[in-house]
């Protein structure tokens, strides 16, 4: 693809990873001064749920339907991670 064939949508991916990146340096030193570590976790959980939720209705129209079986491994696989965080705290 040249210069030519580039498209708007194109140049504002490639504006907003960068500012994105560097926006979470500047969130990370208001959160490190405002809120406990273990606050600040939950605080970035909720905001990525919310993100990908958003972008799951956006770009595909719903969340995908899963078997049982899928929700068991995806419960199955959150349950250390909630048992680190709780402990770090």
């Amino acid at each position: 693809m040249s210069l030519a064939g580039a498209r708007a949508g194109d140049y504002a991916r490639l504006v907003a990873v960068p500012a994105i990146w560097g926006g979470t340096f500047v969130a990370g030193k208001i959160v490190v001064a405002t809120l406990t570590p273990l606050m600040g976790s939950f605080a970035r959980y909720v905001i990525a749920c919310v993100a990908l939720l958003v972008a799951a209705f956006v770009l595909e129209g719903g969340l995908p339907k899963l078997t049982s079986r899928q929700w068991a491994a995806t419960l199955g696989s959150m349950t250390p991670v909630a048992l680190s965080q709780m402990r770090a705290g």
